[in-house]
């Protein structure tokens, strides 16, 4: 198990890779960019229905909690991704521990 600080120096590196490195990989990927496009074309269809204010209020709010969700789950699993890797090497006596 890891201690206080250990976690927090393992936050500052994983949010550190995910909006750097991670980015970069994500927008050289086929299958990222193919979803964008889809993403784009659901985005026009949307202005097309001509809403009022109110309405595009409750659906912004709407894919902004789905947006954040799904941010907070690929964090999660990116981090999962780590403590895995590193039980996997103590196993491997790969990593020592004290």
């Amino acid at each position: 198990m890891m201690t206080e600080n250990e976690k927090g120096i393992f936050d500052i590196i994983t949010k550190n890779l995910i909006n750097e490195r991670l980015d970069k990989t994500i927008l050289n990927n086929a299958e990222y960019i193919k979803i964008q496009k889809k993403k784009s074309e659901c985005y026009k269809k949307f202005e097309r229905l001509n809403l009022v204010h109110n309405e595009r209020i409750i659906i912004d709010r709407l894919i902004c909690a789905n947006t954040e969700c799904g941010s907070c789950y690929g964090e999660l699993m990116y981090k999962q991704g780590f403590y895995d890797c590193v039980s996997l090497f103590k196993e491997l006596g790969l990593i020592k521990t004290s």
